[in-house]
């Protein structure tokens, strides 16, 4: 399981960067509320993959779980 942890992109090179993944292990207990596994890190400590992407969209989300929302931030 991983998150973007960073999207880097360039203009002028028809979108394709790399992208920085946070890795997590999933624990066999969940969330009270929503019923979602925890996430762990292995040994407390960050573990990134860095991979070859292809940016279609730049823009900026960010998820309020509370209200089971999503809400544009910014778009480049």
């Amino acid at each position: 399981m991983g998150r973007v942890s960073e999207l880097l992109a360039r203009r002028d090179t028809d979108g394709f960067g790399i992208a920085v993944i946070d890795i997590f292990g999933v624990a066999a207990s969940r969330h009270d509320r929503f019923g979602m596994p925890y996430l762990i890190r292995h040994q407390e400590e960050p573990s990134f993959v860095i991979v070859h992407t292809k940016v279609r969209a730049l823009s900026l989300f960010s998820h309020l779980c509370l209200c089971s929302k999503l809400i544009l931030l910014s778009r480049i």
